[in-house]
């Protein structure tokens, strides 16, 4: 069974990507198993998809979100915790450039 592309049906995951833009480091969400927080870090995933196309529709393939999602720089991991948690981590993308080394710096040491 392919999976709808209908937004309503990822409203969930909409609510969740919403509240992860609201905070600087992002959010977490709480699963029973792996498997629980597996399949929503699925539908996360796929419910970006669905904005992506979405965009396509409502945005000109000269504007910004063209064929992106405004979540696409967001990263979903999921974790365990030390007594058998699950949790799906929602956490914008990115990089320490003060720990950033270029690598033929390196191989001349």
């Amino acid at each position: 069974m392919s999976a709808t592309n209908t937004r309503f049906a990822y409203t969930d995951c909409f609510e969740a990507w919403e509240l992860a833009r609201e905070d600087s480091k992002g959010i977490r969400i709480p699963f029973k198993s792996f498997d629980d927080a597996s399949a929503f870090r699925a539908r996360m995933h796929y419910a970006r998809t669905v904005d992506r196309k979405d965009n396509e529709k409502l945005h000109q393939p000269t504007d910004l979100l063209f064929g992106r999602s405004s979540y696409d720089s967001y990263v979903v991991r999921i974790r365990q915790d030390t007594e058998d948690g699950w949790w799906v981590y929602i956490e914008p993308l990115s990089i320490d450039v003060e720990r950033i080394e270029n690598l033929s710096e390196l191989e001349s040491k």
